[in-house]
């Protein structure tokens, strides 16, 4: 019995770059505030963007499908 991870790091990829596009909301909040942890966010942001976009490419299929053991993982 094989057990494949490339469409679950997909999923989780989204996941992560999703989070990553979330983290833009306080980054410009605290940008209009003056508050200079808005880099933090930014920083954070980007490598989210960066991660989540090589589990993406990493794992892409044509067409995903999940068995009950991977969507269990998830």
């Amino acid at each position: 019995m094989s057990f494949a991870f490339q469409p679950i790091a997909f999923i989780v990829g989204i996941f992560v770059i999703t989070l990553a596009a979330v983290m833009a909301v306080p980054a410009l909040a605290d940008i209009m505030t003056g508050n200079p942890d808005w880099l933090a966010f930014a920083v954070s942001g980007m490598v989210g963007v960066f991660c989540g976009g090589l589990l993406i490419l990493s794992s892409y299929r044509d067409r995903i499908s999940l068995s009950v053991h991977q969507a269990f993982l998830l």
